[in-house]
């Protein structure tokens, strides 16, 4: 009769257990409690979580790679419109009409804004990255010397 009653209590243990497993993979969603549950399906549910984590990694980097070219587009769009006002500029003030010096004042006072949004705009972000600075990204490209007014490039090719 003891050697029923504990085959019976037994099973209901192993029963137990199992409904437990059972209600755990229901409530969580997880095929899995632990990984020795059942090895081989373990590594594979592994394998595609590192994969997901990698393209998730990878579409982030896309993400951010496009945002930095639309802004390095839209950029570069504005540098060439500054330029070509630059080169407006200099035709207005060598043109034999007006040549006096209140309009070569005006022009030079002109170009000196447009070269002050080139330097804003050649320190471009975004990301929290600077667009022209190559390898080291967290500085500015550009630098103006605060005594000549100078400006130099502190950036690198890579």
């Amino acid at each position: 009769m003891i050697s029923i009653t504990d085959s019976m209590l037994f099973r209901l243990d192993i029963l137990n257990k199992e409904s437990a497993r059972i209600s755990y993979q229901t409530s969580t969603g997880k095929v899995l409690e632990n990984g020795s549950d059942d090895s081989i399906l373990y590594s594979r549910q592994l394998f595609v979580s590192d994969k997901i984590r990698m393209y998730d990694g990878l579409k982030t980097q896309i993400e951010k790679t496009n945002s930095q070219n639309t802004v390095g587009d839209a950029t570069i769009t504005d540098i060439k419109s500054a330029v070509d006002s630059i080169k407006q500029e200099v035709l207005k003030a060598s043109s034999s009409t007006s040549a006096d010096d209140a309009t070569r004042k005006a022009v030079a006072k002109n170009i000196s804004g447009i070269k002050d949004r080139l330097f804003d705009l050649v320190n471009a972000s975004a990301e929290g990255e600077y667009l022209f600075s190559g390898s080291d990204s967290t500085k500015p490209p550009f630098t103006k010397n605060a005594t000549t007014g100078a400006i130099e490039y502190e950036g690198n090719g890579t």
